[in-house]
């Protein structure tokens, strides 16, 4: 879903499993898509190494634009002092209730208008999504207001899948209003142009899913399976002189 809809956005992007991340070099992209799905404490959300890595990376400019359900149930609830440390200080949220009782997220400010369903033809149930506490704007609350979505400091985070919403259209409308906060200067390239440094960073190749468990079902695992990091990628933009 990610892929499809930064596609629809005329974005070009790299993907590769969350594992893969250490082998990276992140100084080519210019902002990292992180989907956790419903995984939690036993497939743990960020390892150590990935958050030290991120650390460096948002330190050098780089945005992220992340979303699960149990992100902060892992790193807050049950994670370690640097756990935490990590998602108060990098993330720029807290947990403020594990289970937000909801199945739709509504967009505020930025997102205004969005309706973001994850509950109708949702691909897998989302059992506990996060409610957020954070200073960070909100740009997307749950049904009586708790918060499902903050942008601030080149992070965006959200505590529902965006994999999870059933409606495309929706999916591709909300990567078309994130995708420009977060790197305001991207320009995507004329196909017509030729002066492309890299012309292998412009295609679109297909989302590298982990492996979990045997489950590889294509063209989508079944429900039980569907408990995965994404790790998308978009390229910074380079251009020969």
């Amino acid at each position: 879903p990610h892929g499809r809809a930064v596609a629809e956005t005329g974005w070009y992007y790299d993907s590769s499993t969350d594992e893969a991340l250490t082998d990276l070099d992140l100084s080519e992209y210019s902002m990292l898509i992180w989907a956790t799905g419903e995984e939690s404490t036993d497939d743990e959300s960020f390892s150590t190494a990935q958050q030290e890595l991120l650390r460096d990376y948002v330190a050098d400019g780089g945005t992220l634009w992340v979303s699960g359900a149990e992100i902060l149930w892992d790193l807050d609830e049950k994670g370690s002092e640097s756990d935490r440390a990590f998602a108060e200080e990098i993330l720029g949220v807290t947990l403020d209730e594990d289970n937000a009782n909801a199945t739709v997220a509504t967009g505020v400010g930025l997102l205004d208008g969005l309706e973001m369903d994850f509950g109708t033809n949702a691909p897998y149930p989302v059992e506990y999504p996060d409610t957020l506490a954070s200073e960070h704007t909100v740009i997307a609350q749950y049904e009586g207001g708790a918060t499902a979505g903050t942008l601030g400091n080149g992070v965006a985070m959200f505590g529902f899948p965006f994999d999870a919403i059933g409606d495309e259209t929706a999916q591709a409308n909300l990567a078309e209003a994130l995708l420009p906060a977060l790197v305001p200067d991207y320009v995507p390239p004329d196909p017509e142009d030729d002066v492309t440094a890299d012309k292998e960073s412009h295609r679109l190749p297909r989302l590298l899913l982990r492996d979990l468990k045997g489950c590889n079902t294509s063209p989508m695992p079944v429900e039980g399976c569907l408990i995965f990091s994404l790790l998308a990628l978009v390229r910074r933009q380079r251009r020969i002189p």
